[in-house]
């Protein structure tokens, strides 16, 4: 995210990805940016789901809107305590809160498409998402570190490589096209 001084810093996550997050504030601190963490709770969004009114569902959070008109960057971290917590929550409750925030997710992703905000979302490992994995924890962390080329010197040097090799593959499509 290159995160510069004097930028706002939206970091997003659940608790079980609290190392993560603090390490990541912190060296937000250091850079000068302003950090700002959201924590989701666990099991909050199925007992909204399970206990909100329609006037409820359908409300618009001017904060979160907010957030996401003035934010920076923003950096999400999943990592699950639970994978099925939403199993029995009905999709078309789900669908008419998604409705309900279509101005906020728009501005999220129009600006994140635009690069007026930067983005970056990253899985921190969890026990339940090992398991959703068919894998142990430390298989799980191993599996998650090297995806993310943790095991390099530089893994941001190998990012960019492969992004040099997908802005390659996008020239090329569109020369094709």
């Amino acid at each position: 995210l290159k995160i510069k001084k004097g930028e706002l810093f939206l970091i997003q996550g659940k608790y079980l990805t609290m190392p993560l997050i603090k390490e990541v504030y912190k060296e937000a601190i250091i850079a000068g940016a302003n950090p700002v963490v959201k924590i989701d709770p666990d099991e909050i969004t199925e007992i909204f789901y399970k206990y909100a009114n329609e006037e409820q569902m359908k409300y618009k959070n001017p904060l979160s809107l907010y957030e996401f008109q003035k934010a920076d960057a923003l950096l999400t971290i999943w990592g699950d305590y639970n994978t099925r917590d939403m199993s029995n929550i009905d999709p078309q409750l789900i669908k008419k809160r998604r409705q309900a925030r279509q101005e906020e997710l728009n501005t999220l992703y129009s600006r994140i498409g635009s690069k007026e905000l930067k983005w970056c979302g990253t899985q921190f490992p969890t026990h339940a998402d090992a398991q959703e994995a068919s894998m142990s924890l430390d298989e799980y962390e191993d599996f998650v570190f090297g995806a993310c080329m943790l095991n390099y010197e530089d893994p941001v040097s190998e990012w960019e490589k492969i992004r040099d090799k997908q802005d390659k593959i996008v020239k090329w499509l569109g020369e094709k096209s």
